[in-house]
């Protein structure tokens, strides 16, 4: 700092301190002892002033001038926080070997899957042609940053555990896996002014870390090249444990069920509390029999749901199964009222059990699915036409 600026300073802090010991040296030795040291350099400087009064005024307004330029100097010109260049990691684990340990829900979404599909490639295409603005700016943030997530993005995994419903702090987040240019990403977000604005770049324990001006949003952490996760504070360090090898990652057996080459794959174990929740509540009680599920949906050619529950005892059951059955016949009654075609996808559901094991299952075939496409999309091209003639001029 200027010593000019420092000067100044330090002459408006002896003029509170000597204020303050003046008026309380009736109250204490020590304060009559410091008012006198303080008005003693003051009867000095005095001398001084009054020697040569230029000096101090010239010394006061460029002194004061530069403290003001000093502490309000404009964001845009102030040096940026140079991070250190830290060593990228490579952890070459699977994606479920780094979601935590108290870990009751994972979804699995394969997005380089979605992302190929042909009628998501034409969709995007076609919002890029109504709104050539996004799209510019998004060619923007692809070259600067070198992430394409049409290309480089391979899936996102929700982990959640179910301590919310007993009130508790939730671990919770997404973790990502696709091919990222860590550094040229940070840059970026540093070099952006209205990024800059909501957030922070850090580095923490060896992790370049995006934290939000508001920590409750939750921040976001690359682990390395590969892996970023995003979530509450509490879900990412977690993940950063359990990648450090100071925490354990899920061991549950039913999450080796998740097929990672499904469209969306899903598992999880039904918490106590959850399972209480469910006994109070008659439409749902016989499903706090259910200790655990798992799902996987795929769209290739044949539009595949499989969703198995497990019952914790084979006298329950029967009683899961009617429930379930009858939420079924709801999901037809609901299908139904949209159009008879779904209906007819509706009425290929079926649910049947192996011991304790309840099976759901629905195999639409592929010219089923384009055949109700169609006729939803010849349907709703109706509605709107009636729209149109409705709200018309009269």
């Amino acid at each position: 700092m200027n010593k000019r600026i420092l000067f100044c300073l330090i002459f408006s802090m002896l003029f509170c301190i000597s204020s303050d010991c003046y008026a309380r040296k009736n109250d204490s030795p020590i304060g009559d002892a410091l008012g006198k040291i303080v008005v003693g350099i003051f009867k000095i400087i005095k001398k001084d002033y009054e020697r040569n009064p230029d000096k101090y005024h010239e010394l006061a307004i460029d002194g004061a001038k530069k403290a003001y330029d000093y502490f309000t100097e404009d964001s845009k010109e102030a040096p940026k926080i140079q991070l250190k260049n830290i060593e990228i990691k490579q952890l070459n684990q699977d994606i479920l070997d780094l979601i935590p340990e108290d870990t009751d829900c994972i979804v699995h979404i394969n997005a380089s899957k979605i992302l190929a599909v042909p009628e998501v490639q034409k969709q995007i295409t076609e919002e890029f042609g109504k709104q050539p603005e996004q799209k510019k700016v998004y060619e923007e943030l692809k070259s600067k940053s070198g992430f394409d997530p049409l290309k480089d993005l391979s899936n996102i995994t929700l982990f959640s555990s179910g301590k919310a419903f007993d009130g508790q702090e939730t671990i919770g987040g997404f973790l990502i896996k696709g091919n990222f240019d860590v550094k040229k990403i940070v840059k970026v977000i540093q070099d952006d002014e209205e990024a800059s604005k909501d957030v922070d770049v850090k580095t923490v324990d060896g992790y370049y870390c995006i934290v939000p001006q508001n920590n409750k949003d939750g921040y976001g952490m690359f682990l390395d090249n590969q892996y970023a996760v995003l979530g509450s504070q509490l879900g990412v360090n977690a993940v950063k444990a359990v990648a450090n090898g100071k925490a354990k990652p899920v061991k549950h057996s039913v999450f080796k069920q998740i097929n990672s080459n499904a469209t969306i794959s899903g598992a999880g174990i039904l918490p106590q509390a959850f399972k209480d929740k469910c006994t109070q509540n008659p439409n749902a009680a016989a499903l706090a029999n259910i200790n655990t599920f798992y799902f996987d949906f795929n769209n290739d050619d044949n539009m595949i749901l499989n969703l198995n529950a497990e019952v914790d005892k084979a006298n329950n059951v029967n009683d899961v199964l009617t429930q379930v059955n009858g939420y079924i016949a709801m999901i037809k009654m609901f299908a139904g009222q949209i159009g008879p075609e779904m209906a007819e996808a509706a009425n290929m559901i079926t649910v049947t059990n192996y011991g304790t094991t309840i099976k759901l299952n629905l195999n639409i075939p592929a010219a089923k699915v384009a055949e109700i496409k169609a006729k939803l999309q010849e349907r709703a091209k109706q509605m709107q036409e009636h729209s149109e003639q409705s709200n018309g001029p009269r």
